[in-house]
């Protein structure tokens, strides 16, 4: 695996309001930039301690808010690796041939476009609730740490993990779950195509007619 991102992109407030309206008008005084730095797994020291299936992590640290610049910014991490493994389609039997797994550039761009916009949701998180949101966040994972143990010995046979008793992880996933539902088919047209890294534009899967906007 590499050691490097593979690719970055970089959204603007413009780009955020497009995405949808909320993200650009947070703050709407405010200029607005969101790097989304993609990597090939997670040797990037940034991914430390996330499980090897995770698809996107925001940096906590990198939400930033300055009233003197009159600028948001964050860093987001989109695992390329975690999302083409997801994205193959499994192996298949008909009749007495065996289909080996491939990778479905549609569910492909589905995914990195869903990805993306779960880590907004928590990007607007930090930038609505300034400099409390790490402090509010890591609170919130304790508690949800907590909630889930109890929640298990209640109901050994159901457990239920901490990220989905979190309230910003639910927020974030609820947020993300009902703009796919929205957008759907404008994502599998390529209306959101200037979300996806480099590889794709470069004509890697050539199934994607991917422009940058």
């Amino acid at each position: 695996m590499k050691t490097l991102p593979v690719d970055e992109i970089t959204l603007s407030g413009s780009s955020l309001a497009f995405i949808d309206s909320p993200f650009g008008g947070i703050r709407p005084e405010f200029k607005k930039q969101v790097t989304i730095v993609f990597t090939d797994g997670k040797s990037d020291a940034r991914w430390a301690g996330a499980p090897q299936t995770a698809f996107g992590r925001t940096l906590v640290g990198s939400v930033h808010i300055s009233e003197r610049e009159g600028r948001c910014s964050a860093i987001c991490l989109v695992d390329l690796y975690a999302l083409l493994t997801r994205s193959k389609t499994p192996e298949q039997t008909v009749g007495r041939s065996t289909i080996p797994p491939a990778l479905s550039p549609r569910l492909f761009r589905y995914l990195v476009v869903e990805t993306i916009v779960h880590e907004l949701a928590h990007v607007a998180q930090g930038w609505q609730l300034g400099e409390s949101f790490a402090r509010d966040l890591q609170e919130e994972q304790i508690s949800a740490t907590a909630r889930a143990k109890e929640y298990a010995d209640k109901n050994p046979e159901m457990p239920d993990s901490a990220e989905r008793q979190n309230q910003f992880e639910r927020g974030a996933r609820d947020f993300a779950d009902r703009w796919m539902n929205q957008h759907a088919d404008d994502v599998h047209a390529g209306n959101f195509d200037f979300l996806l890294p480099i590889i794709v534009l470069r004509g890697e899967f050539r199934d994607l007619p991917a422009m940058p906007r």
